[in-house]
């Protein structure tokens, strides 16, 4: 094991504290195990999540255009306010 020094906010210790003592630990075990969790899961890189983000938009970008192209009574007009 290797020790790390880590700086924390009042809020972010308050928090280990007490899962810790919710758990019958200490505050180092749930921070590991925090960081174990994080680790297990798959790291999904930025560029890739805004590359099937903009794929998913294109995709439903064409089949709308098709949608109200093909008939006026489906066009989106603005909101015009009545006089009251």
């Amino acid at each position: 094991m290797q020790r790390t020094n880590v700086y924390l906010t009042a809020e972010q210790a308050e928090y280990l504290d007490a899962r810790a003592a919710v758990d019958g630990t200490t505050r180092s075990a749930v921070l590991r195990g925090i960081v174990d969790d994080a680790a297990a899961r798959p790291v999904v890189l930025d560029a890739e999540i805004r590359r099937a983000l903009t794929e998913l938009a294109d995709g439903y970008t064409a089949v709308s255009q098709r949608l109200f192209d093909g008939d006026p009574r489906l066009g989106i007009d603005p909101v015009e306010t009545q006089p009251g």
